[in-house]
C-alpha cells in the first residue's frame, strides 16, 4: 500500500514537472523570434530622423571635440594641427603684411642723410648755426632794428634748411656745386633789367639750397628777378608743400626786406 502510494505521488510529480517544462520551452520558443525581430527593428529605426530631440543633442554632443582653453591645458585637443592653432599660426593678413614690408625696404634706398657718417652730420649741423648768425649780423647792420628782430624769428620758423640740414650730397661735390651755383645767382640778378630796384646783400648754398638776403627798394623789382631766376637756373625744384615755401618779405616805408630760397635737384 505504501508502495503504491509512493509511486503515484512521484508519476504526479513528474506529470506535473514535464508539464512545466514543456510550457516553459514553448513559450521561449515563441518570443525568441519576436525579440530578435523586435532588436532588428529596432536597429532599423534607430536613425537621426528618428531619435528624439534629447537623443539627437546627446549624439551631437558626442561627436564634438571641445575647443581650445588657454587656460586649461589639460583640454582636448581640436581638429588644428599643432603648429597651426590660433595662437600659433600666422594670418594671411601677418604674411602679407610681412611681404609688404619686405618690399617696400627693398624698393626705397636710404637717403645721402640716413647713410652719412657721425662726423658729417655734426658737421652741417655746425654749419647751420654759423649761417643763421652770419645772416643775423647782416640784418642787424642794414635792417632798422624792429624789422630785423621779426625777420630772425620769422625766417626760422619751418625753415628746414636752416633748422636741420640735411646732407643731400658729399661735401667735395656741394663744395663745387655751391661755389658755381652762388656765381650764376649773382650774375642773373646782376644781369635782370630789374636789378637797379633790388640790393642783394647776401646768395649762401649748401646742400641743394641756396638763400637770398636783399633789399627791394622799387616795388616788385624783387619778383621780377625772381621769375628769371625760375628761368634762367638749371635743376630748378618747386616745393610742394606750401608751409616750407620760403620767400618772406618785411615792409616799412615803401621798402621790403627780404629772405628767399630755391631750391635744387641734384644733377
Amino acid at each position: 500500500m505504501n508502495n503504491t502510494i509512493k509511486f503515484l505521488f512521484v508519476l504526479l510529480t513528474g506529470i506535473v514537472v514535464g508539464y512545466l517544462l514543456n510550457d516553459t520551452f514553448n513559450t521561449a520558443t515563441k518570443l525568441q523570434p519576436n525579440n530578435k525581430n523586435l532588436v532588428l527593428n529596432t536597429a532599423d529605426k534607430l536613425t537621426a530622423q528618428d531619435c528624439t530631440p534629447q537623443d539627437n543633442i546627446e549624439n551631437k554632443a558626442a561627436n564634438i571635440k571641445p575647443a581650445i582653453s588657454r587656460t586649461d591645458t589639460n583640454q582636448q585637443q581640436t581638429d588644428f594641427p599643432r603648429d597651426l592653432e590660433p595662437e600659433h599660426s600666422s594670418t594671411k593678413a601677418d604674411v602679407f603684411a610681412w611681404d609688404s614690408k619686405a618690399v617696400s625696404q627693398t624698393q626705397t634706398e636710404p637717403s645721402y642723410h640716413d647713410t652719412a657718417s657721425v662726423q658729417e652730420k655734426s658737421e652741417i649741423k655746425q654749419w647751420a648755426k654759423n649761417h643763421i648768425d652770419d645772416l643775423e649780423q647782416i640784418m642787424d647792420d642794414n635792417f632798422p632794428e624792429n624789422i630785423a628782430e621779426n625777420m630772425k624769428a620769422g625766417i626760422l620758423e619751418n625753415n628746414d634748411f636752416l633748422n636741420d640740414t640735411e646732407l643731400q650730397q658729399q661735401a667735395e661735390l656741394d663744395e663745387n656745386w655751391a661755389y658755381l651755383m652762388e656765381q650764376d645767382i649773382r650774375s642773373l640778378i646782376a644781369q635782370d633789367q630789374n636789378s637797379d630796384g633790388f640790393q642783394l646783400l647776401q646768395v649762401t648754398c649748401k646742400q641743394l639750397v641756396c638763400d637770398i638776403l636783399g633789399i627791394e627798394t622799387q616795388p616788385y623789382s624783387w619778383n621780377k628777378i625772381m621769375s628769371g631766376l625760375f628761368r634762367g637756373l638749371s635743376n630748378i625744384r618747386f616745393e610742394t608743400d606750401s608751409s616750407k615755401i620760403r620767400n618772406l618779405s618785411w615792409f616799412q616805408d615803401d621798402i621790403s626786406y627780404t629772405y628767399a630760397q630755391l631750391l635744387f635737384k641734384q644733377a
